[in-house]
């Protein structure tokens, strides 16, 4: 009897702990996207091509491409969430004068909610963006996943709980975000990619790469034997490079907690490699390679094609 009342206790203490932590924490978490909107309204605007278009979000995904054209299309989805139908007509008014957007010569910007949002409502705007190839790109937002397609000029994106994804950019690269994974494929001039709490995932054809994350890992690729240099920090998580058959490197790499490894063999002169570090050239040195880990461990390996 006396199991029988023990398990009972226990099944009730973990009932509470799981409805305290749906309840309490989990639920007022949980997406917007779990209801259906009391308002919705679909807007579509174009503008003449500028050289750079800037885009401020706080909540809501954006998703851009490129075209042959010479004009900016915009496609918003704006969806708003209320409480009560008192609610719903602060809501409709609020959304019709969403948008900012000041145009110049240099640069088209708009700015979602530029004033204070209702109480009791909720907002999510969603964006598709069309641009001429070429353009520059810059992308501020909080909540929201951020996907470039290949084709835009320099790009500079700022997220707060953000997955960052640029594909192919024809100039810089700016990434950072403060909850959230980070992908720049195929990139060929300089890289600068900061995450707290995510991993880093890079895929080089030229130009140079500094990359850090609190909590997460690094992954980069030297495609190209262009890559000048990379400069990878993790503080709790691994780093993985990998190199093409033509790259080579002049490496320093140290971790406290983890250990080093390379697949590949440093030249004998003034080489030196231990658990916690190495040092040393491989082939001619072409690529200046600067790795650090707190606890995590760094691989050095050839690519897999």
């Amino acid at each position: 009897m006396n199991t029988f009342f023990r398990s009972a206790a226990v099944a009730l203490c973990i009932a509470a702990a799981v409805q305290s932590f749906t309840v309490g924490y989990l639920s007022p978490r949980l997406s917007l996207e779990v209801c259906r909107p009391g308002l919705r309204e679909a807007r579509v605007e174009r503008f003449a091509a500028a050289p750079l278009f800037h885009l401020i979000n706080r909540d809501g995904g954006v998703q851009v491409r490129t075209h042959s054209g010479r004009e900016i299309i915009v496609e918003a989805d704006m969806r708003a969430y209320t409480p009560d139908a008192a609610s719903a007509a602060l809501a409709a008014d609020y959304v019709a004068s969403l948008l900012e957007i000041e145009e110049n010569g240099d640069a088209l910007r708009i700015t979602t909610e530029p004033g204070h949002r209702p109480e009791g409502v909720d907002l999510l705007v969603n964006y598709v963006i069309t641009l001429p190839r070429g353009t520059n790109l810059k992308i501020e937002g909080s909540n929201g996943n951020v996907y470039v397609a290949a084709g835009c000029g320099d790009v500079d994106v700022e997220g707060n709980n953000t997955d960052i994804e640029i594909i192919e950019p024809m100039g810089g690269v700016q990434a950072r975000a403060a909850n959230g994974r980070i992908i720049v494929d195929e990139s060929m001039g300089s890289a600068m990619l900061e995450t707290v709490n995510g991993s880093i995932y890079a895929y080089l054809l030229g130009g140079s790469l500094q990359a850090s994350t609190a909590n997460g890992n690094i992954v980069a690729d030297l495609m190209s034997e262009s890559v000048d240099a990379c400069d990878l920090t993790a503080m709790n998580g691994g780093i993985t490079l990998a190199m093409a058959e033509e790259c080579s490197a002049e490496v320093n790499a140290t971790t406290g907690g983890g250990l080093v490894r390379s697949e590949l063999l440093l030249n004998e002169v003034q080489g030196v490699q231990r658990r916690h570090a190495l040092h040393g050239t491989i082939g001619d040195g072409r690529t200046r390679l600067t790795m650090n880990s707190l606890n995590g461990d760094i691989v050095i390996t050839r690519s897999a094609t």
